[in-house]
């Protein structure tokens, strides 16, 4: 540092500071935005682990969704603010710490297995963050108002798309800043991390997608960034899809020219949306010229869950007393494959010793037996981040060897059947 601040810029920071209730109706380009971002995420935190995720929701349903979270005398001035900022910090931060943190190979084994410590380094560090967000405006003259409340990880979820994230608290998570817009108006905007390395990592840019269960997302990495949308969804995964990559490409400023891997998952799930994004992906992988990986369904579930002494099963209820199931280690790394089978056989397959269990038949399950069996608390559906993460983790050969035919992974025949010829026959000759 090679002077101190004027005393003009420390009030700014710290004297003259306040939170603000009011906002005018002046707009902040996107423009100020990326400087804003750009700023703020070279701020310093323990190893560059940079934890904190941010939503920035801006329309006023997003809005709306805030403010049950929020204690009344604050909603208001939430429903009032532009723009919403909730602070999170992702569970598996350490992900990217080879790429933040390059100086030392092996700093990402600091915390893996170690759930309390990498809990204890991402609640710390996230909430710094939290705190370098609040001082940034006030460098720009930008006004900002604090809100008190607290969301709990499935609220998180409803908002943010990227796996893994907790709330930090409310005194930074709901935080109304002065016209602090992006580039849409979505209720479910796009999610970053905070800070990267100044060298770019030389990853390849990657997109994956996931239609195949209760939701359709999407998620690309460029230069070590993470970027995804998700939307919660029972049926349109078709219709909803190609519009959700081309708004990803456009907010990350990728041409889609220019995506050089893909990835998606192939099942087990509902048969149209297994199709969907296995279709609308090999096309793309055809017209591109570019390698597509597919990833189970189940693996990418899996992987949301934080590494455990106890391994995990995958359970999706398929209805009519099937389940769709996948044993994985601690790791979260596959013990077996995906089969189709019924609630006593799964019970009866699975090891006496306590086992976590996740996915829409984590319920069953624990209905027969709460003491063996724990239900975690993640997504009942796959997320296109966790899709990515598994393809990353393919080697270069294993990129260069892969087959452009990939088949869908269907654990049972369809519902559906033909009409039979026969009696149409006989209808006809009854007639």
């Amino acid at each position: 540092m090679s002077s101190p601040l004027d005393q003009a810029s420390l009030n700014q920071l710290f004297v003259e500071a306040r939170s603000h209730n009011d906002f005018h109706d002046k707009a902040v380009t996107p423009e100020q935005i990326t400087a804003l971002y750009d700023l703020m995420k070279m701020a310093p935190t323990s190893a560059n682990c940079s934890p904190a995720r941010f939503v920035f929701v801006t329309s006023d349903a997003g809005k709306q969704r805030l403010l049950p979270f929020l204690m009344p005398s604050n909603q208001p001035k939430t429903q009032a603010a532009p723009v919403c900022v909730i602070i999170a910090h992702d569970s598996k931060f350490y992900d990217l710490i080879p790429q933040l943190f390059p100086h030392d190979p092996g700093a990402r084994e600091w915390f893996t297995g170690r759930e309390e410590f990498a809990a204890q380094t991402a609640m710390r560090n996230g909430s710094l963050q939290g705190a370098y967000l609040c001082w940034r405006p006030a460098l720009w003259v930008l006004m900002l108002g604090q809100c008190q409340g607290l969301m709990h990880r499935a609220s998180i979820r409803n908002f943010s798309p990227t796996a893994g994230s907790k709330a930090i608290s409310c005194a930074i998570s709901a935080m109304a800043i002065w016209r602090l817009c992006l580039l849409a108006r979505r209720a479910l905007p796009l999610t970053r991390p905070v800070r990267l390395s100044n060298q770019s990592s030389g990853q390849p840019v990657l997109l994956a997608c996931d239609t195949t269960q209760g939701a359709c997302s999407v998620a690309l990495r460029k230069n070590g960034e993470i970027i995804s949308d998700l939307q919660v969804m029972t049926r349109g995964h078709a219709e909803a899809l190609m519009p959700m990559i081309e708004r990803l490409c456009e907010q990350a400023q990728i041409p889609m020219s220019q995506l050089q891997r893909l990835a998606v998952t192939h099942g087990p799930g509902t048969f149209t949306g297994v199709r969907v994004g296995l279709s609308a992906m090999r096309g793309l992988a055809l017209a591109l010229k570019v390698p597509l990986c597919a990833i189970g369904t189940l693996h990418a579930m899996a992987a949301a869950a934080a590494p455990s002494d106890q391994k995990l099963i995958v359970a999706v209820d398929a209805r009519r007393d099937t389940y769709y199931t996948q044993v994985f280690d601690g790791q979260n790394q596959p013990l077996s494959a995906p089969q189709a089978c019924s609630l006593a056989a799964l019970e009866s397959l699975l090891p006496d010793a306590a086992i976590r269990v996740a996915g829409t038949g984590a319920s069953a399950l624990c209905a027969i037996d709460g003491q063996r069996f724990s239900a975690l608390d993640i997504a009942a559906y796959p997320h296109a981040a966790n899709v990515l993460r598994l393809a990353e983790a393919l080697s270069d050969e294993t990129w260069a060897s892969i087959s452009p035919h990939h088949e869908p992974l269907y654990l049972r025949p369809p519902d559906a059947s033909l009409p039979n010829p026969d009696k149409q026959l006989r209808r006809l000759n009854d007639g």
